[in-house]
């Protein structure tokens, strides 16, 4: 059973603010409450016999692993942010890949006890079997494609969001998506422009994405030149995504500390206005100065597999007994 359910923002309490560049995101949680804690989580599906497994006795939250039995963290919180491509579209078996695809995928596990978080990020090229649906949102077939599609068949920026998260929980072996927030391409320059701009290091160089993007150059971006660092790739070249995504983590990074340093009420209002026109969320954001309460981790998942190139595009292949260790390291703790 996957466990990420369509919510109402009024079941949701606490905070989340998203407010991020292009492929980036700036996320933070803070959940007073949780509603059937012990009963909610559960790990299913085809998994390889004796690896990872819900335990026999019933208990949705716990697993055996290795012959072990581990219990899911029941006081963390996952969000997860989808920086959604409205520019891309394609056809497949007739049926139209018509809203967006979510380029960017991270997943923010929050942790109120601590007030840390920590980012995953979840490459667009990876492998799965994705839910095809038409325009009436009718499900069609199933076939292999990138992750990045799963988001394109849907009617709506929420149901998108709904289709991915159930997807991405399907992936990590059901750890749960407990909320949503996207933010359109088109958004990226006018909240970056908003905050101010964004201050990084150049780690590498980037000349080919814009000449100013120097080996060790420290610049402050703009809206547009924020956009071109994280959104820029060259689809010629294998494995571009992937360079690509380490330049969108160093950038949510400083957009995170960025946001720290200048919180304050006007602040979050002009981001607000900013991203509203481009921002989908099942979370109410009053609280969105809480933000500042969470420090994020240094430490950055990556779902573990590898890019190659298929027949048409680049293709993330994920190392199953990798993630599912990665899994059981960072989301339960070994029951005693």
């Amino acid at each position: 059973m996957n466990r990420y359910k369509e919510k109402h923002p009024k079941r949701i309490i606490g905070i989340v603010a998203a407010v991020a560049v292009g492929i980036v995101v700036i996320c933070a949680y803070f959940a007073v409450r949780a509603e059937n804690r012990n009963s909610t989580v559960q790990i299913t599906g085809n998994l390889p016999s004796g690896s990872l497994a819900v335990d026999s006795e019933g208990f949705g939250n716990t697993i055996l692993y290795n012959g072990k039995k581990y219990q899911y963290k029941t006081n963390l919180k996952n969000i997860l942010f989808l920086g959604i491509d409205k520019g891309e579209s394609t056809v497949v078996k007739e049926i139209a890949a018509r809203n967006g695809r979510s380029d960017v995928m991270l997943l923010f596990t929050l942790d109120p006890a601590a007030k840390t978080s920590r980012m995953l990020e979840i490459s667009r090229d990876t492998m799965m079997d994705i839910d095809v649906y038409d325009a009436n949102d009718s499900f069609q077939f199933s076939g292999k494609m990138q992750l990045t599609m799963q988001y394109a068949f849907s009617s709506s920026a929420r149901r998108g969001c709904w289709l991915a998260a159930k997807k991405i929980s399907e992936l990590l072996y059901g750890v749960p998506v407990d909320a949503t927030v996207s933010l359109t391409m088109d958004g990226i320059a006018p909240v970056v422009d908003a905050l101010g701009g964004v201050k990084i290091t150049v780690p590498e160089d980037y000349t080919s994405v814009s000449p100013e993007f120097r080996k060790g150059a420290v610049l402050t971006l703009d809206g547009k030149q924020a956009f071109q660092y994280v959104h820029y790739r060259d689809i010629s070249v294998t494995g571009s995504n992937d360079t690509r995504m380490e330049r969108q983590m160093q950038f949510a990074k400083a957009f995170c500390r960025e946001m720290s340093q200048k919180n304050s009420s006007a602040v979050i209002q002009k981001l607000q206005k900013a991203a509203k026109p481009y921002l989908q969320s099942d979370l109410d954001a009053e609280s969105i100065q809480k933000l500042v309460q969470y420090q994020l981790d240094d430490e950055v998942l990556k779902v573990p597999g590898k890019t190659q190139q298929g027949a048409s595009h680049d293709e993330y292949d994920v190392d199953d007994d990798a993630l599912r260790r990665m899994v059981v390291e960072k989301f339960y703790v070994p029951v005693k």
